[in-house]
Order: structure tokens, then C-alpha cells, then sequence
């Protein structure tokens, strides 16, 4: 049976077979190849990338546990030598995230790209065209403050950071123009 994240993944299509889906964090090129075996849905999700990077930070030092043996060098060098905000997001190690873990698969490749900033809009799309139901949208850690995570840097930073992570600014904006195309389908549908 095929799992992500750390548990037995199969390594050629007849050991899908039974597998209905597959979900994680993982390079979505390794199952690139099922596709031509069996009819295979991709889809993701994304958050503009300077707002995900912010929260990134945030949410790393909120769970850290120095006494966790999971806990990712990285994770663990950032909050142990206190990075700033500005120093996480301009590091190399966090540089253009989406970019990597995308890196080989074709953006047009997903059958579908959820945006978090229009999760409940585009969490019924979702379930509305791949399950034929509607699903309720829940939501967990909710942002505390109304403003975007990313005012936190003020400008001048942002502008830096965008320009530092401008291949995953210009994948966001893709992805966009995706969900922004899907609507103008959608409502054309009904003409």
C-alpha cells in the first residue's frame, strides 16, 4: 500500500492498484510517471508565497520542541540561533520553496490548484467537480491578526523578499490566473 511521509510508498503502478489517493507533502513529479499507467488526478494547493513564508517562521518557532528527535536541522538551527524575520525570509535555505517542491511537474499539469486565500470558494469547487459533494470547510490555526502575515515586513522588506523568491511569486501568479480561468469556465457553464 502506498503512504507518503515516511511510510512504505510503492514504487511501480501495479502496486497502486489499490490506492485511491495519495496525499502529503512530497514532489509530485515522482508520481508523474502513474499517470501513464492509470487515469490520475493532481491537484494542489498554494498561499501567496511571501504570506506563506511568514507564517512559515511564525508556526516554526511555535512547535518547537528542542527535545523532539523530528525536529529538522534547519527548524532546529533556526529558532536556537533566534533568525529574524528578515533573515528567514532571505535565506538561501527557504529561497523559492514552491519552486522545489514543484520543480519538474509542469503548473498546467494539475487538474485542479486550490488557493488558501480562497479556501472555502475553492474548497467547494474542489469537492463540487472531484467528489460530487459539497465538503464543509474547517479551518485550523486561523491567522490572529486581520491584517496579511506579510505586513510584517513593511515595504521596503517585502519588495526584497519578493524579488529574492520571484520564482515562486511568478508560480502564485500562475496559479491565479488558473483559478481566475476556472471561474470565467465555470460561469460561462451556465449561459
Amino acid at each position: 500500500q502506498a503512504i507518503e511521509n515516511g511510510l512504505k510508498v510503492a514504487d511501480k503502478p501495479a502496486d497502486y492498484q489499490h490506492i485511491g489517493c495519495i496525499h502529503g507533502h512530497f514532489l509530485p513529479l515522482k508520481y508523474l510517471l502513474l499517470a501513464d499507467a492509470r487515469p490520475t488526478v493532481f491537484i494542489t494547493w498554494m498561499r501567496d508565497p511571501i504570506e506563506r513564508l511568514v507564517s512559515h517562521y511564525h508556526y516554526w518557532y511555535a512547535v518547537y520542541d528542542p527535545d523532539s528527535t523530528d525536529t529538522r536541522p534547519l527548524h532546529r538551527r533556526v529558532v536556537e540561533e533566534q533568525w529574524s524575520l528578515e533573515q528567514f525570509c532571505l535565506s538561501d535555505a527557504m529561497r523559492n520553496l514552491y519552486s522545489q517542491l514543484l520543480w519538474g511537474f509542469p503548473l498546467e499539469r494539475f487538474d485542479f490548484i486550490g488557493i488558501t486565500e480562497h479556501y472555502a470558494d475553492d474548497l467547494s469547487a474542489f469537492s463540487q467537480a472531484f467528489l460530487g459533494r459539497e465538503l464543509p470547510a474547517r479551518v485550523r490555526n486561523p491567522r490572529q491578526s486581520p491584517r496579511p502575515e506579510a505586513d510584517e515586513l513593511g515595504g521596503l522588506l517585502r519588495a526584497r523578499v519578493a524579488k529574492w523568491h520571484a520564482a515562486d511569486c511568478e508560480l502564485y501568479r500562475r496559479a491565479l490566473a488558473s483559478r481566475a480561468a476556472r471561474h470565467l469556465d465555470a460561469s460561462s457553464v451556465g449561459r
